[in-house]
């Protein structure tokens, strides 16, 4: 089982969506998904599935890959989230780094 890591108010209202885009719009390392889907293959059969996106989901530019990765999902309670993976908790995490960045007023990440 995952855990995922959200940024949230510190207030615990939702975050308005023209917030989330506002706080997106000012960091050049992360874009909303210009996709309305996201694809898979299932590697058995072959089928292709697709899953509709929120239309504020972003991107982030991983500088190690160097590509653009859909990591940050919105949610429809007024959170954005991202799987927390290995090595989040480290202070060098590069995604860390983004959502804290994100996070600054006017939202705030908690864990």
């Amino acid at each position: 089982m995952g855990y995922s890591i959200h940024i949230e108010l510190e207030n615990g209202e939702p975050i308005d969506p023209n917030q989330w885009k506002q706080a997106v719009d000012r960091l050049e390392y992360v874009r909303i998904h210009a996709e309305a889907f996201v694809e898979a293959t299932n590697p058995n059969t072959g089928e292709v599935i697709k899953m509709p996106l929120s239309g504020l989901d972003a991107d982030v530019w991983n500088p190690g890959s160097n590509q653009w990765e859909l990591v940050l999902y919105w949610r429809s309670w007024g959170a954005v989230s991202a799987a927390m993976l290995a090595g989040f908790d480290h202070p060098d995490n590069y995604l860390r780094s983004v959502m804290l960045d994100l996070g600054e007023r006017p939202v705030n990440p908690t864990l």
